[in-house]
């Protein structure tokens, strides 16, 4: 497989990726102090700092020898950043100092435990975890080794994500090889694109835990047979410990360990699936029972993502309930679109397994399997989030077919330049929301991404 984009002194745009990502490193500290409009223009001045590094790793291309170096050099300056366009970090601690502490994080609000120096927002300041088991542990560990400093904190965190990146990077390259998939384009597009940089280290998301495991439950996967099957559901039910999304991952991990199955039947394909699904839930509630913390994330004290402005349209309905008739009078309502919710992404992952499952006379796909369900959980879910697009990415070239872009095909006809700028938009996405807001920064996003395969088009012609 070949992505084909145009590239050029790839070892002097890693310097300038070098240089945008100390800048917006540097910027990061005086978002506060600013004032409102001084933060408005600041920020902006970070979004052009993250656009630099979208750029960057366009022009560097996928045939640089070193995707990995191009990932260090926007990893390493956001260690010593501030939390960038997002405040999460600060209920993970909140949360650790809980567990540190002897408290129940199902029962203590976040309020309660929240750092003098890093307030939790004040949509989630009256919420508990929401939170299984392994994120809590991690939170704790990062909690514990800070020495109380907040600092510090944060950089076990982020040194906690970095292992996580590599993790990836290893399974990517791996499975590359596996695949025939040139592992420079497969690093390129899954690790170097500055989405995950900014998100599992800039933002100090713990989404880069999740997708670790994720990455390890696809990879024994790919050994196949009943060993292959039943190691990767065990690890769907870690990845379920780390957050609960990565049940949208367990068809299409089961989906890799049958793609080869010799001959295979309705019943036998079943039986696997039932197989390991019962594993994967297992194991996710024995690590929860195991760890005292039980089920505890399912209260309705953790709150919905509901509650909060996002990407997703069912959050826009929300918002508009709450402010019409009130936040208490609101509540049956939420939990009725987070039902909606649930039946969308039931029903994207019915058809993916349908469309492109393991089953007889079929000719699967199963990284279209693992991918979109992965996305359909994103974008459907009752909360879409700018670092929610990392969990698919790093497997986002499996999906792609090999095939030479032309000035004949838009580029939204063009399945692997779409994924470029489809990566493209979700990173520039969380500093866009920054500067303009949820709504009017998705707006910008999707202009931005629609400009950016025109000019695509344009090149194209010109050759």
């Amino acid at each position: 497989m070949k992505l084909r984009l145009p590239s050029f002194d790839p070892d002097r745009l890693v310097w300038v990726g070098f240089g945008a990502s100390s800048a917006l490193a540097g910027l990061g500290w005086l978002v506060g102090s600013a004032g409102a409009w001084g933060g408005r223009i600041v920020s902006l001045l970070m979004t052009t700092c993250v656009a630099l590094l979208v750029f960057v790793w366009w022009r560097v291309g996928p045939h640089y020898r070193h995707p990995l170096l191009l990932t260090a050099s926007s990893a390493v300056p956001m260690l010593f950043a501030p939390p960038l366009f997002s405040l999460d970090v600060a209920a993970y601690l909140a949360q650790g100092r809980a567990v540190v502490e002897g408290l129940n994080p199902y029962v203590t609000t976040l309020a309660t435990t929240q750092l003098p120096d890093l307030p939790v927002g004040g949509h989630w300041a009256d919420t508990t975890s929401v939170y299984p088991p392994a994120s809590l542990w991690t939170f704790a560990a990062a909690r514990w080794l800070s020495l109380g400093h907040t600092g510090l904190g944060i950089l076990w965190l982020r040194l906690f994500h970095v292992a996580a990146l590599a993790m990836v990077a290893w399974v990517v390259r791996d499975a590359a090889r596996r695949l025939a998939v040139p592992p420079t384009a497969a690093l390129w597009l899954g690790l170097a694109c500055p989405l995950l940089a900014l998100q599992w280290v800039g933002g100090v998301h713990n989404d880069a835990l999740l997708v670790a495991v994720l990455a390890a439950a696809a990879w024994a996967a790919l050994r196949g047979g009943w060993s292959g099957l039943l190691a990767a559901s065990a690890l769907v039910g870690v990845a379920m410990t780390v957050k609960q999304s990565g049940a949208a991952a367990g068809p299409g991990i089961v989906a890799l360990a049958l793609a080869n199955l010799p001959r295979p039947t309705a019943q036998r394909v079943t039986a696997r699936v039932v197989v390991s699904a019962t594993c994967a839930l297992a194991v996710f509630a024995v690590i929860s029972l195991a760890s005292g913390f039980g089920f505890g994330w399912s209260r309705a004290s953790s709150g919905s993502p509901l509650q909060a402005m996002n990407t997703s349209p069912l959050s826009w309905v929300a918002q508009l309930m709450m402010l019409a008739v009130g936040p208490d009078r609101a509540a049956p309502a939420l939990t009725g679109l987070t039902i909606l919710s649930g039946i969308a992404v039931l029903a994207a992952t019915c058809w993916l397994l349908r469309r492109y499952g393991p089953w007889p006379g079929s000719q699967p796909h199963p990284w279209l399997v693992l991918v979109g369900g992965l996305v359909a959980m994103a974008v459907l879910g009752p909360g879409t989030q700018p670092w929610y697009f990392t969990w698919a990415a790093p497997f986002l070239i499996f999906c792609l077919p090999d095939a030479k872009p032309t000035a004949s095909r838009s580029w939204h006809r063009d399945p692997q330049l779409l994924a470029v700028v489809a990566l493209a938009a979700a990173t520039l996405l969380s500093p866009l929301q920054a500067t303009f807001d949820a709504l009017p920064g998705l707006i910008v996003c999707v202009v931005s991404a629609a400009w950016l395969g025109r000019r695509w088009d344009a090149g194209l012609k010109a050759k």
